[in-house]
């Protein structure tokens, strides 16, 4: 078998790849997806090869959307990239909760930008929010596996998951906003 013969072989095998995986995808995606529906009425989702996108209406928030960032199954080129950086899976949850917040913060536990103060394992910018409602954050951050937490005065909430599984993370976002209604309550 000459060069020319392995490039066809390889053409024909990515080829057949791209359109299976993808519908493959799609359907695993979907399937994810309304796994929400366990804790959350279902409004919309999206669903593609390598992610989904789900608007939920929750008895605790105005609005919540999940969006989790799987592997990209569908290119192999990509996916084995992704295998050697040892990428994982991330959620992006927005909520709106339909009260304004008076506050900003910004926890990250992969480091910061200039000055940021350490809060456990966090690292946090932009915070006029109460200190005990940072310290709490950070430590029910650290027991629920997030990854970052922004919010500011007027936006919804940016949860960061690594995680795929839509009930757990509507569980841990559930709780986090748990956590900052005990202190837009009045409790400093």
């Amino acid at each position: 078998m000459g060069p020319l013969e392995v490039v066809a072989i390889l053409a024909v095998l990515i080829g057949v790849w791209y359109p299976l995986a993808s519908v493959i995808g799609r359907r695993i995606n979907a399937r994810a997806a309304l796994a929400c529906a366990e804790l959350c009425d279902v409004r919309r989702y999206l669903a593609t090869g390598t992610s989904y996108l789900v608007e939920l209406q929750c008895d605790w928030a105005r609005y919540v959307g999940v969006f989790v960032q799987r592997l990209p199954w569908d290119n192999p080129l990509n996916l084995i990239a992704s295998l050697l950086a040892a990428r994982k899976p991330l959620a992006l949850i927005k909520i709106d909760l339909g009260k304004i917040t008076s506050w900003n913060l910004d926890m990250s536990s992969r480091g910061a930008r200039g000055f940021a103060e350490r809060v456990g394992k966090y690292y946090v910018v932009r915070r006029n929010a109460p200190k005990a409602l940072v310290r709490e954050l950070a430590k029910a951050g650290e027991e629920l596996g997030i990854v970052r937490l922004v919010f500011e005065e007027g936006a919804p909430i940016s949860i960061y998951i690594p995680s795929t599984d839509c009930p757990s993370i509507i569980h841990i976002s559930k709780t986090i906003i748990k956590i900052i209604e005990n202190y837009m309550g009045g409790n400093t």
